[in-house]
This record gives structure tokens, C-alpha cells and sequence, in this order.
């Protein structure tokens, strides 16, 4: 919306082969005339699509973003279209199995094809710092008044406030 119309017209004439968006943008492109060539049969050589925030779409909003996804895939003839859903908060389970299954099932419902849950990436934090430094209140307020962290790794590591910060 911010950009200039000849902007727009060069991305109109010359679309991207991934579209990455929210639904809400994902839907005005299907609607609006000017912006056919993003998703038509004849003009689009869309392969991907990236939609953001998987775990908002839920009850209608999740039934409305599926028919989405599928009316894009038939606007623009490309039955293998590979679609792609991002979420930092959407996996539950207590097992990597079982985290990578729930997402595994709901992103299948959601794009209208099977997402096996090999296809699932799931992020983990590697600490840095090491977990028994300790960051009880009164040890971190004593790391406070006190002086900072000589410029090496091993006292930086090992400071009060930076295994606070990185919890």
C-alpha cells in the first residue's frame, strides 16, 4: 500500500515466483484487477507460498484461510504448488515426534494436502551460556551494583546477567 504506482505496475508485469504474505493481502490479490498477473494461469509462474502466524488460523478464520489457499492454487494452475507456514508458538506435544505430527496435521488440513511431518523444522536453543550460573534476585541485583564483565568470553559467560538474559 505504501508503494508507488509505477512500483506496483513493475512487480504487476513482472511477478515473483513467491508470494510471502498474510491472508489478508493474500486476499486482495485475488480480488483486485491490477494485480492479476500475481496468480493467473497465463501470466503466473507462482511455485510457493509463504503464509506467516499458522497458529492464528483457527475455527472460520482457519476454514476461510484454507479455501484461500486452495482457490490460489487453481487461480494459478499449479497443482504442486508448494506452500510454506511459519509459527514460533504453534507446536504442542511433549516429544519432537509429536510436536512435528500435531503441525504435520494441521498444516495438511490448512493447505489441502498432505504435509508429512519429515517436512516439519522445528527450532531448539543451543545455550550459550552455561545453566548453573545463577540468576536468583538477589544475585542478579549484587550483578548490578557491581562492576561489568572483564572483555573476555569466560567472564561474560559467566556473569549473572547473561545467563539471565539468555533464559
Amino acid at each position: 500500500g505504501q508503494e508507488s504506482d509505477s512500483y506496483k505496475r513493475q512487480y504487476q508485469e513482472n511477478p515473483p515466483h513467491i508470494i510471502l504474505t498474510n491472508y489478508v493481502m493474500l486476499e486482495l490479490i485475488l480480488i483486485r484487477p491490477g494485480e492479476q498477473n500475481f496468480v493467473d494461469r497465463a501470466q503466473s509462474g507462482l511455485q510457493f507460498l509463504v503464509l506467516d502466524e499458522l497458529h492464528t488460523y483457527r475455527g472460520r478464520q482457519g476454514a476461510d484461510v484454507a479455501m484461500l489457499a486452495r482457490r490460489l492454487r487453481q487461480r494459478c494452475g499449479n497443482s504442486h504448488l508448494t506452500c510454506i507456514g511459519t509459527s514460533a508458538t504453534m507446536a504442542t506435544g511433549t516429544s519432537p515426534e509429536e510436536r512435528r505430527q500435531a503441525v504435520s496435521d494441521f498444516a495438511s488440513k490448512l493447505f489441502g494436502e498432505t504435509i508429512p511431518a519429515s517436512h516439519v523444522v522445528e527450532e531448539t536453543l543451543c545455550r550459550t551460556i552455561p545453566e548453573n550460573v545463577p540468576t536468583d534476585p538477589d544475585t542478579l541485583r549484587n550483578a548490578l551494583q557491581g562492576p561489568l564483565p572483564k572483555h573476555s568470553w569466560r567472564d561474560f559467560s559467566l556473569h549473572p546477567l547473561s545467563a539471565w538474559i539468555e533464559n
